[in-house]
């Protein structure tokens, strides 16, 4: 890093090595760009975040995430309105619902019908052997 620094003061003189930070970190935004999005926020104040980045894209050629531009507008002091959330339904859950599910595969399946055919079948082989003590 010293000699990185070293070729730099060579190159460019002390402005050359300064922290540029205190200005703040790199931020995709412009000046123009920000003021932009102060104008448009405070003439279109319901506009939403998808929308912004569109305008970002089609007029800067700026492609950001929402939470970029949700940070954007934070920082320069816009307020973004947020949507309505959609209240919950409230749902009833049937405590028998997985026997039902069960049954249902059953039926579909033929399980009853196939089982009364084993029991009819073998109530005949019983009939006709007469097993089972009885005349």
């Amino acid at each position: 890093q010293y000699y990185r620094y070293k070729k730099r003061l060579a190159e460019g003189g002390p402005d050359a090595v300064k922290d540029k930070r205190s200005h703040g970190n790199r931020s995709k935004l412009t000046p123009e760009s920000a003021g932009f999005l102060k104008g448009y926020m405070t003439s279109q104040p319901t506009a939403g975040l998808p929308e912004l980045q569109d305008l970002l894209e089609d007029r800067f050629q700026i492609k950001m995430s929402k939470s970029g531009v949700s940070r954007c507008l934070k920082r320069l002091g816009c307020v973004c309105q947020v949507k309505p959330v959609k209240e919950k339904s409230e749902r009833s859950y049937t405590m028998c619902g997985g026997f039902e599910l069960i049954v249902a595969l059953a039926f579909y399946l033929g399980w009853p019908q196939a089982v009364t055919n084993v029991i009819l079948h073998r109530v005949q082989q019983i009939k006709e052997n007469k097993v089972g003590g009885r005349a």
